[in-house]
């Protein structure tokens, strides 16, 4: 039994909506995965929208709450995002 990443995740309409689209154009990708982790590891990436790259760690019922910082987390949360494992 294998798991099905949908092709385009729930993107919602919320307070949570914008965590995790770091380039600013409206859906959470792997490519907004891909920037943070260049912004996080060789700090010379530089995000459209940093606010949006503070997404982990998240609740008990999947929403981002950040910490305060950025760093390998969020990548994570960001790319579980991008890929349907969760949906905020």
């Amino acid at each position: 039994m294998g798991y099905a990443v949908p092709a385009k995740p729930d993107m919602g309409a919320d307070e949570f909506n914008s965590k995790g689209d770091v380039n600013c154009d409206g859906v959470v990708t792997m490519q907004d995965a891909l920037l943070t982790l260049r912004y996080v590891v060789d700090n010379t990436q530089t995000l459209a929208c940093p606010q949006n790259a503070d997404a982990a760690p998240l609740t008990p019922t999947g929403k981002p709450i950040g910490d305060g910082v950025t760093n390998l987390s969020d990548v994570l949360a960001i790319q579980m995002r991008a890929t349907g494992v969760v949906v905020w």
